[in-house]
């Protein structure tokens, strides 16, 4: 490799940095599954799902490593004495920052087993446990969308306070029932609510 760029790594840096603004579209919807499955993966799990901040934060940390590429071969390349080796100090101070960012994404999911509703959110230390006898209600939100009454999502209360809405999508839709039969025999009350749609 030294033999086709001498000692210009240049070339290296910028590639890379095209990979990473390029990929930050990409890598973050196979190396969230990736990694949450490698951690977090269980037979118990009858719904499991990344939070939106997991995509959104490992977008994030590829766009962390692009920049601090870019700063990295700003800096070299307005220094003088270029053809002096230099530390890449400015990789190693992004690197954490950018591990660190992605972690965190890593760690925003939510799921369902038989013991209840599970949640760790983004910027959270500690998962939140909340079991079929701790919850207070679950609202169920309808909308309209063409004309049509659609529910939207399911509010799910603790006695604590606590609460997380998890979104009505497809995949939910074919676990829905299977939770809905853990919130009976749990005697959880369920209530529908309608809010219009935002204009």
């Amino acid at each position: 490799m030294k033999a086709m760029i001498g000692q210009d790594t240049k070339p290296i840096k910028v590639g890379m940095i095209v990979i990473f603004i390029i990929g930050s579209f990409f890598f973050p919807l196979f190396l969230v599954i990736f990694f949450q499955d490698i951690f977090f993966f269980s037979r118990d799990h009858i719904y499991f799902q990344p939070l939106l901040s997991a995509y959104v934060l490992f977008f994030a940390g590829s766009m962390l490593m692009a920049g601090t590429l870019l700063l990295d071969l700003l800096y070299n390349s307005r220094r003088e004495h270029k053809n002096l080796k230099h530390r890449p100090w400015m990789f190693f101070l992004g690197l954490p920052a950018v591990i660190l960012t992605c972690i965190l994404g890593i760690n925003s999911y939510f799921y369902f087993d038989p013991k209840g509703l599970h949640f760790n959110e983004a910027f959270t230390l500690e998962r939140t446990d909340m079991e079929w006898s701790d919850m207070k209600e679950v609202i169920k939100v309808t909308t309209r969308e063409n004309n049509t009454i659609t529910l939207k999502e399911h509010e799910f209360i603790g006695k604590d306070g606590s609460h997380f809405t998890v979104q009505n999508d497809r995949d939910f839709f074919d676990y829905r029932n299977k939770i809905y039969a853990y919130l009976e025999a749990a005697d959880v009350p369920m209530k529908t609510v309608f809010i219009e749609p935002e204009e």
